[in-house]
């Protein structure tokens, strides 16, 4: 999305919120985009009173005036009202301009309609239907004026602060579509990759439970050139293959034990925008995003860590918990003594070091038995258990179930 569709999106967002007509107009001061219903007094000044000409000479007027001000311009139109114009800098050049209006400090009178008349040569016939048209300009008063002229001004001066930023993004997308093409080659190469596409969607879930980000968006994108190869690049196929798969992240998260707020609001919106994205980069680059925020999730409860050893600790055994680690291992690895890591460590996350280890294999064990059909000695063995009985027995006495009884609940 460049800087042209941003503001279009803004000023769009502008219109529905203060109702006040806005148009955009590119550097020479033709329209671009206009919001809000035709302004039936302009309509009626510009035709019936043939005023257009004047009525242009006076927005690039004030075009003018607002570019040298470097800033929003209130100015009177030459219909008799206010309006405000706004220059739209990219890359220390004008590149657009934001016209609002026409508005009116005050109530309308017939007094105003005939200084207008007066002065413009008006027909005397023509007044009680300017009147009219006239009294359906919105009324601000001044204090309101300049607080939009200010907004207006806010708004517009963002596209240049995000210009490098929409670039990147452009860049990425471009990116992303390569490395996903680039896969789908390799798919029309090598056809039995089709059938591994399970086994990548678990190394996905894995790198976002472990924080692994440039492993997440590899992932990420090895499965999007499967789904796209599959489906032919059929967009809708595309969108429903893309929401099993935050649904598959999201429910390994909730295992996990992972704040499911977060979850389901980040879920929820994903959801929503996927209804109306339009276009495969703009849905791949989506993705992108939401593997990140669920990765930021994953390892949000770091934040409430205030050792940096203990965050060290955290991440070392988020990598190696179904290994045979030990407490000294880990205090060894973060530099502290095994007997003050072991308090500092009941201190941040009041349990103790084997507790933790426990709790972190049973949350992934959960994912494996509702996730995978793995048997329970592979599980048990995945998670560095000594036997299937043990691990059972470990697993019922933290879930109150066994594990052949969470693996038929889960289905």
């Amino acid at each position: 999305m460049g800087w042209k569709e941003q503001l279009i999106d803004s000023l769009e967002c502008f219109y529905n919120i203060t109702e006040l007509n806005l148009q955009l107009a590119d550097s020479n001061g033709d329209l671009i985009a206009s919001f809000g219903d035709a302004c039936s007094y302009c309509n009626y000044y510009c035709k019936d009173c043939h005023q257009s000409e004047n009525c242009r000479k006076s927005h690039k007027s004030a075009f003018d005036e607002c570019a040298d001000l470097g800033d929003s311009y209130i100015f009177g139109c030459h219909g008799g009202f206010v309006c405000i114009a706004t220059p739209v800098w990219i890359q220390s050049r004008v590149e657009a301009y934001v016209l609002a209006g026409p508005l009116s400090l005050e109530y309308i009178s017939m007094d105003l309609i005939d200084d207008i008349m007066k002065a413009n040569d008006i027909f005397v016939s023509l007044r009680s239907n300017l009147f009219r048209y006239a009294s359906q300009v919105s009324i601000i008063d001044t204090s309101r004026t300049r607080h939009i002229s200010k907004l207006l001004n806010v708004i517009v001066s963002k596209l240049d602060n995000n210009t490098d930023y929409y670039q990147k993004m452009q860049n990425d997308k471009q990116t992303q579509q390569a490395k996903i093409g680039e896969y789908i080659q390799l798919i029309k190469n090598t056809p039995q990759l089709t059938g591994v596409r399970y086994d990548i969607e678990k190394q996905l879930v894995d790198a976002v439970l472990k924080g692994d980000k440039e492993l997440a968006s590899s992932m990420l994108n090895d499965i999007l050139g499967q789904i796209y190869y599959a489906s032919g690049n059929n967009t809708e196929i595309i969108k429903s293959r893309s929401i099993e798969l935050i649904a598959l992240m999201s429910r390994a998260l909730v295992e996990k034990d992972a704040d499911k707020e977060s979850i389901y609001r980040i879920t929820d919106n994903a959801l929503h925008t996927i209804a109306y994205t339009k276009t495969l980069p703009d849905l791949s680059y989506m993705l992108v995003d939401i593997v990140e925020k669920f990765i930021d999730i994953a390892f949000s409860r770091l934040d409430s860590i205030k050792s940096p050893s203990i965050k060290k600790a955290l991440r070392y055994i988020e990598k190696n918990y179904c290994n045979l680690i030990t407490q000294k291992e880990v205090a060894d690895y973060v530099g502290l003594n095994s007997a003050y890591f072991s308090s500092l460590f009941k201190k941040e996350l009041n349990m103790n070091f084997s507790s933790y280890i426990i709790k972190k294999r049973i949350e992934e064990g959960k994912h494996l038995l509702s996730a995978t059909n793995l048997s329970l000695t592979e599980i048990a063995m995945a998670l560095g258990f000594d036997s299937h009985s043990y691990f059972s027995n470990v697993f019922k006495t933290h879930t109150g179930m066994t594990p052949k009884q969470y693996r038929r609940a889960s289905y």
